[in-house]
């Protein structure tokens, strides 16, 4: 399975109420039967990454694609 992804972008909103920018209009291809690795300083957004991926989180915007 390959997956595309266009245009991520995902925000949050600090207890502050300060809009925090995770994923910006975040472009990437893993082709299929490819070893990717994610890898980021703490808090750069590998795990809300994965987790749109997933599903588990929704993103503000972009669209991501699955292929076989």
């Amino acid at each position: 399975m390959s997956i595309s992804i266009t245009g991520l972008t995902k925000k949050y909103v600090s207890v502050s109420g300060k809009e925090l920018s995770v994923l910006e209009d975040l472009a990437l291809e893993v082709a299929e039967g490819s070893f990717t690795c994610i890898v980021g300083r703490s808090a750069c957004g590998k795990t809300t990454l994965l987790n749109i991926i997933a599903g588990l989180t929704r993103q503000d915007a972009g669209n991501i694609s699955f292929t076989n």
